[in-house]
């Protein structure tokens, strides 16, 4: 099921706000203390629009059409933006976060390879360019578990955390923070508990009986604020237990532009005493007294009508938008930023409340070297500061001349700054601070040129990178992920397409590598690629021609650009003799001419057949040797890629059972070069028995939704699942066995029951010798998938020879699509 927005889940029918104003609060300035650690803010990176997306994403929920009509209460400032816009809207967005007070963005994350993981890196930057910090809100994604959400705290530590924007919080070991959003729809969180010692994770909750395990609690809840419920035993929890307490506040609530018609429960701004009424709840010692965090629910949710972000005083005529007019006595123009205004208010109480303060900064730092540096990044040193309490880390700044850029903020005395333009001259400086926030005067400044730019560096990897459309599962991030067998697709049927590459800073570049899954036949994409320092403006680094991907050649691509220093790198695709959409599996970018290497690999000897089962054939063979380096090798069967491998084994699945097979393994180089066939070798896998034959099949599918597309219903994950375009009927989904195998009996599976409710779906069986002709082998029939019999409907009937299997969706009570986790196919 398709995951839009976040309800709210409270259980409030009615909700009564009053509360004076406080003095009238005043604007920030220059003079004011650097951003809270303190106070945290709920940060949204999933809008999109035409210019830098390709289409609007988000703004149009409630069924409305941008740029005018958005699915919000309010309009923002900036109008209908984009998150990947980083040096326009999220660079100011960053400036106004700043201007707040806040001095932590609560990241919404929906998963590894999401379209907010694609943009997090760009988030990052611009974060830091603020002096700001990036913690993260976990999102209750399909299929999220305990288990996933280890292995998700562990990717973006890995995959983020050199980032000088990583939050770690320095009065609590320095560890990085991670708040579970329905933390409650889990019962069992004990596989969190290896990862508490290194790592705050909070759970959404109030109730102490649910934080097993966890390090703290938050609520979210833009609504409850107002009333507190449970704050005072929550908080007196986590201070006895040593846990985080980070209430959450909010100016107001209300949703009924994004869910139409849902006008209850909702919370009104009243002119800002909303707002301050939450605050002082989660100061107020009889709602649980100060706490460790401050959250503020939220940044820019605009669908709930919960943001702080300035919203427009003069929005589009028609649409019946409110605006902050009133806020703080403040109106037209200057009630734009009257929330961030009031944030920085509030910040500074809270910390006035947190005591007297420490008024003597430390001393400035000493010693100030360059340690080390490469084409893309400098490494510095120096003496740590002394302070009076202590110092809690350092700010490190770029010269600039009037304004200086904040490019990190270690905790210790040394870092590597990263994503620097090669052969350019760079000078720093550094302050150290304290836990009051005071701030040491200036070390020495130190100045420092990169080196020449490396030819063999691909500049586009794991780099923010944005798509015209994609299809299906098949997102902008797969091309630039080092992964050649994952990859980005357009909409199918529309041209011209676009892929664009986010370099972080000019750099000279002057070609770029492009390659698609080494197992495809080969095919003929039109692509022209296009440079740009700004993003806006654009100059033609290579026109546009016909590009062979062939698999003879590794389906990889060399093309030569006219030397530019540029930001951004576009490819234009216009045509695809092969599928009718731009495709490309690996987008790489490159600073210099690569040396020529005409010699392949040598032949690879002693293939052998190491093992054999009713559907797979396992080998191995000796190593090649290549005067630069062996890159893999491509195995075939019966004169057709069958695979590829890194190393000098592979196994072949997937076969049919009792059916025989010739295998070859040839070698190939980083320059696509390949070597000759190996010996070859034959097998016969063993005779089909009582084993689920569709197991790792190729599907096919009527069409699906979001991510969840046909492939899932035979890769063997419970969790993953099919699901069809919704109101819209018959629907199907099958598998190709391979070959003509004779059947009498499907198991079909939803999701395991503790995540789906019972439903009951009407469907039939066909199956086919050539996926053209179909034969019934199950009448329509209505199937309950109930929890008590494990959410698993079996279907037998007589035994019939058959290749391809389809199952047809006419109904379903519990949505309105076709749903199927696996389809397995048996003999008996």
């Amino acid at each position: 099921m398709s995951v839009w927005t976040r309800p709210l889940r409270v259980l409030l029918a009615a909700l009564t706000v009053a509360a004076a104003l406080t003095a009238a609060p005043q604007g920030a300035s220059a003079a004011d203390p650097p951003p809270s650690p303190n106070v945290h803010v709920f940060y949204y990176s999933w809008y999109g629009n035409p210019a830098v997306y390709g289409q609007y994403r988000h703004w149009q929920q409630g069924g409305h059409t941008p740029p005018a009509d958005v699915g919000a209460n309010l309009y923002p400032k900036l109008g209908a933006y984009d998150s990947g816009d980083y040096a326009g809207a999220v660079a100011q967005h960053m400036q106004w976060i700043r201007q707040s007070g806040a001095g932590v963005l609560v990241y919404s994350w929906w998963g590894q390879g999401s379209y907010e993981d694609n943009l997090a890196s760009g988030v990052l930057a611009a974060a830091a360019a603020q002096g700001l910090k990036v913690a993260w809100h976990l999102e209750p994604y399909a299929g999220r578990t305990a288990a996933s959400t280890v292995a998700d705290i562990n990717y973006l530590n890995s995959r983020y955390g050199s980032s000088p924007a990583y939050y770690r919080d320095a009065a609590h070991g320095n560890r990085p923070a991670f708040y579970v959003f329905e933390s409650l729809l889990i019962a069992d969180w004990s596989p969190i508990a290896p990862l508490k010692s290194t790592n705050i994770i909070l759970a959404q909750t109030t109730d102490t009986s649910k934080v097993a395990h966890f390090g703290g609690m938050y609520t979210y809840d833009g609504i409850a604020g107002s009333t507190a419920p449970g704050w005072a035993n929550a908080s007196a929890f986590c201070k006895a237990n040593g846990l985080i307490w980070a209430p959450s506040v909010a100016p107001g609530y209300l949703d009924d532009r994004a869910v139409p018609g849902n006008t209850t429960p909702t919370v009104g701004r009243a002119d800002g005493a909303t707002y301050d009424l939450q605050w002082n709840n989660a100061l107020n010692p009889a709602t649980g007294g100060l706490p460790d965090w401050v959250s503020i629910t939220s940044f820019n949710e605009w669908h709930e009508g919960s943001s702080i972000e300035p919203a427009h005083a003069t929005p589009p005529a028609g649409f019946g938008y409110q605006t902050f007019d009133g806020a703080y006595g403040l109106s037209g123009a200057a009630a734009e930023t009257a929330y961030l205004t009031r944030t920085r208010h509030w910040a500074t109480e809270f910390a006035n409340r947190s005591g007297p303060g420490d008024t003597v900064p430390p001393t400035p730092p000493a010693n100030l070297t360059v340690t080390g540096k490469t084409a893309t990044s400098v490494s510095l040193s120096w003496s740590p500061s002394t302070d009076n309490v202590g110092v809690v880390g350092y700010t490190v700044y770029q010269e600039l001349g009037a304004t200086d850029n904040v490019v990190a903020a270690p905790a210790g005395t040394s870092v590597t700054l990263n994503g620097l333009t090669p052969a350019t001259a760079y000078s720093y400086y550094v302050r150290a601070r304290d836990a009051a926030g005071a701030i040491s005067g200036l070390s020495s400044t130190v100045t420092a040129t990169t080196d020449p730019q490396s030819p063999t560096v691909n500049l586009a990897l794991n780099r923010p990178v944005t798509a015209s459309s994609t299809n299906g599962g098949f997102p902008a991030g797969s091309a630039v992920d080092g992964n050649a067998s994952s990859y980005w697709e357009s909409v199918n049927n529309t041209f011209p397409q676009t892929l664009t590459a986010d370099l972080g800073s000019a750099v000279p570049v002057t070609r770029t590598v492009l390659k698609l899954p080494p197992g495809w036949g080969a095919r003929t994409q039109q692509i022209a690629v296009h440079g740009s320092t700004d993003g806006v403006t654009w100059q033609p680094l290579s026109a546009a021609a016909g590009r062979l991907f062939d698999p003879a050649a590794a389906n990889t691509v060399d093309v030569a650009l006219t030397s530019a220093t540029v930001r951004h790198v576009r490819l234009t695709i216009t045509a695809n003799t092969g599928w009718p959409a731009g495709q490309i599996a690996e987008f790489e970018v490159y600073g210099g001419t690569a040396p020529v290497d005409t010699l392949p690999p040598s032949v690879p000897g002693n293939l052998t057949v190491t093992g054999k089962t009713q559907t797979t054939v396992s080998l191995s063979w000796t190593a090649s040797t290549d005067n630069v380096a062996v890159t893999g090798y491509r195995v075939l069967r019966n004169g057709t890629l069958f695979g590829t491998a890194s190393g000098t084994a592979f196994t072949a699945s997937g076969l049919a059972p009792g059916s025989t097979h010739t295998f070859t393994v040839a070698a190939q180089d980083g320059a696509g070069l390949v070597s000759g066939p190996s010996n070859a070798v034959t097998a016969t896998t063993d005779p089909a028995g009582n084993v689920n034959l569709a197991a790792g099949r190729p599907t096919a599918e009527s069409g699906h939704v979001q991510s969840y597309g046909s492939g899932n219903i035979t890769d063997g994950n419970r969790d993953s699942y099919w699901e069809s375009p919704n109101n819209a009927w018959p629907q199907w989904a099958q598998v190709d066995l391979g070959s003509s195998l004779a059947l009498s009996r499907l198991v079909l599976k939803l999701p395991a029951p503790a995540a789906w409710a019972t439903r009951s779906q009407t469907l039939s069986v066909l199956g086919s010798d050539d996926g053209i002709t179909w034969r019934t082998l199950a009448p329509s029939a209505t199937y309950t998938f109930n929890p008590s019999t494990g959410n698993t409907v079996t279907i037998t009937f007589t035994a019939t020879p058959t290749r391809y299997v389809r199952v047809v969706f006419t109904g379903n009570t519990g949505w309105p699509a076709g749903q199927l986790s696996e389809l397995e196919a048996y003999a008996s």
